[in-house]
């Protein structure tokens, strides 16, 4: 589970978000603590964790894309913690942002690493090429014997073989880092959420405007229904 820094301490999302769900808030499952890991949740905090997802995409998560022309998305956070509500709006773009490049450039990065270690291969194969090649000419150096000619002949073959499939390799190397780059796209935060945030809900005075009205609704109401029938 993300850690989120709320007024500088550390916090597990799950946890700091759970005491605001219903189910937080009631006594039989108040009391609840989430674990780090998911793997060490129970039944129950697996069926709460399904809970709170829900409990933040009603009430606290709002993502929208205003124009469909344009490639913005808005994201909102509603929480009665500011310093909450600011850093999970940054945790969750942070996370989406990189879950969804992992997602659409995974097949290419599956072949970027195929090709790095291909081509970590044909360079210890070069250096070993490189090697016997120097050792056959050694040995072929004023030599009187055929065989060390034969020697150096077979050893600059498979120099020259190394040599070429470690060239190929490195090309193609290089044009996947250029595709790699082509199929990532270019996401960029234009703006943070800073202080002073946006208060949602109403101002004092209009609840008290309408705590007020709500009475002299109920008031008129309860001497209405208490007035002698004529």
């Amino acid at each position: 589970m993300d850690p989120v820094f709320v007024q500088g301490d550390s916090v597990s999302l799950v946890n700091f978000i759970y005491p605001y769900t219903k189910w937080g808030k009631s006594g039989k499952f108040k009391e609840v603590i989430f674990p780090d890991s998911r793997e060490d949740f129970s039944a129950l905090q697996d069926s709460l964790l399904f809970e709170i997802q829900d409990h933040v995409k009603k009430d606290v998560l709002d993502v929208y894309k205003p124009d469909k022309k344009l490639s913005l998305i808005f994201v909102n956070c509603t929480h009665q913690n500011k310093y909450f509500a600011q850093a999970f709006s940054e945790v969750i773009v942070k996370n989406a942002t990189t879950y969804f490049l992992e997602s659409i450039t995974a097949k290419a990065r599956v072949n970027l690493q195929v090709l790095q270690n291909q081509r970590d291969s044909a360079e210890s194969d070069l250096q070993r090429a490189i090697l016997a090649n120097a050792v056959a000419q050694d040995n072929a150096l004023n030599s009187i014997f055929q065989k060390n000619q034969i020697d150096k002949y077979s050893s600059f073959v498979e120099l020259e073989i190394a040599h070429a499939l470690f060239i190929e390799i490195t090309k193609n190397l290089t044009l996947a880092e250029i595709g790699l780059r082509k199929q990532t796209p270019l996401i960029q935060v234009i703006e943070r959420p800073d202080f002073p945030l946006k208060k949602t809900g109403l101002e004092w005075w209009k609840w008290m405007l309408a705590g007020i009205g709500l009475g002299a609704v109920i008031g008129a109401y309860l001497v209405l229904t208490r007035m002698p029938k004529a």
